[in-house]
């Protein structure tokens, strides 16, 4: 075997690798095996994102609510966290660009915020959206716990 082949397996090996340990790799997501909300003052966020296919799985920045960190914006991932009533800010903790959404939370509600990987100039960053609930039952079926 020459040593092109083997600089290629090599290669393909650590992509592969990397690629690997960048995602998520918890239990699938199954609302109806989440513990209940703690409070009846209190509402849900699920914060997921999507698979990355390899194209920025890397990049996992924090994410934070009012200022505290909560998770990782880990390809493949979904966490949560349980609010009391009112306004929140949902940030991702990025050293260019931070961007947030501002989302008023009632008792008892879910609300979804999908992480969205977003060209850049020399590298990708992460971005969070507000869905519709349907959406976000629909695509966080398909990560996985951090």
């Amino acid at each position: 075997v020459s040593k092109s082949t083997n600089n290629i397996k090599r290669i393909l090996t650590l992509i592969l690798f990397l690629i690997m340990t960048g995602c998520a790799s918890g239990q699938l997501f199954i609302k109806e095996q989440l513990p209940h909300l703690s409070a009846v003052d209190e509402g849900r966020v699920f914060v997921y994102r999507k698979a990355a296919g390899g194209f920025g799985s890397g990049i996992r920045p924090d994410i934070s609510v009012d200022g505290k960190i909560i998770g990782r914006a880990v390809s493949g991932g979904y966490f949560f966290v349980d609010l009391p009533a009112g306004m929140h800010i949902i940030q991702v903790e990025q050293k260019l660009f931070s961007p947030e959404v501002t989302f008023d939370l009632k008792p008892g509600e879910e609300k979804y915020i999908k992480l969205r990987i977003v060209p850049g100039v020399f590298k990708g960053h992460i971005s969070p959206k507000l869905v519709d609930n349907a959406t976000g039952e629909s695509e966080i079926r398909n990560t996985k716990s951090l």
